[in-house]
């Protein structure tokens, strides 16, 4: 009886503190979230819940994006392009 009566007792103690620690590190999520709510490429989710935030899926689908067309063939031709364009406006105007 006695064993279960500490257990009991260190059992409520222990809920005190638990509870303290679960509000403050809900209070530091709220502020942190705050603080970076107009960054999309930090979220403030766990990694299986990412998707979750639309913000940062579409973040994500940006840098790809970004990253598929960086390929120095693509981006050679692309400016041959430009180029091409350029000297043909030139010369349409001499003309």
């Amino acid at each position: 009886a006695a064993i279960l009566h500490h257990v009991v007792l260190f059992f409520f103690y222990n809920i005190i503190p638990g509870l303290l620690s679960a509000s403050m590190r809900i209070v530091k999520g709220m502020i942190l979230r705050v603080i970076f709510f107009s960054r999309i490429d930090r979220t403030s989710l766990v990694q299986g819940f990412q998707a979750w935030d639309k913000a940062f899926v579409a973040y994500l689908g940006f840098v790809t994006v970004l990253v598929a067309h960086r390929q120095p063939v693509m981006l050679v031709f692309c400016q041959l392009l430009i180029d091409r364009q350029k000297d043909h406006q030139l010369l349409e105007e001499r003309k």
